[in-house]
Formats: C-alpha cells, sequence, structure tokens
C-alpha cells in the first residue's frame, strides 16, 4: 500500500468527494514535483549514470496517477493485439532487470 493509498482509501476513477480539484492529484503532484525536477538536473549532469532512477521515478510517478486516472489501452483507446501486450510486458520487464542492476 501506498502512502496516496492510507491517505485518500476511498479516492479512484470513479471518486467524486472532492469535486474539480482532487486531494489525493494534488497530494501526488506535490510530492513527486521536487524529485522529478532534481532527477531531471541529475540527468543533465550525467545522464548515463541516473537514466535508470529517474525512469523509476517517473514509472512510480504514473503509477500513482494511474490509481486515480487510468490511462488508454493505446494511444486512441483501441484494444492491444495480444502479441504486442506480450512485448510490452517483456520490455517492461526488462527495464526493471536493468534498474535493479
Amino acid at each position: 500500500m501506498s502512502m496516496f493509498d492510507a491517505m485518500f482509501p476511498k479516492c479512484g476513477p470513479e471518486c467524486n468527494q472532492c469535486g474539480m480539484l482532487c486531494k489525493r492529484c494534488d497530494a501526488i503532484d506535490s510530492v513527486f514535483a521536487s524529485r522529478l525536477a532534481f532527477m531531471l538536473e541529475c540527468m543533465l549532469v550525467d545522464s548515463n549514470g541516473h537514466w535508470n532512477a529517474a525512469a523509476e521515478l517517473l514509472d512510480e510517478y504514473k503509477a500513482e496517477w494511474g490509481k486515480v486516472n487510468p490511462p488508454p489501452q493505446t494511444f486512441m483507446g483501441e484494444p492491444i493485439p495480444h502479441e504486442r501486450m506480450e512485448i510490452l510486458k517483456d520490455i517492461a520487464q526488462g527495464r526493471k532487470a536493468r534498474c535493479k542492476s
């Protein structure tokens, strides 16, 4: 369970508690904004040394946002063919394996 899940247990795609300004989204942006900016500066100094850490942080950010506002399956919202989905999963797992090493 993430910190945001604990702070906002009922928040999700169908949530309408906050009106136009989602408190969970605001909290996610507040927590990640400075970390993402710092990681961008680190990548400017040494892109090879910080690439995996930056990709991992961006994936974390996207995952938290995905809990509130899930992205479409593809760019235009059409379903992904099974073969392509397997390729995408392999790419994601390969990146996670490279980040750990």
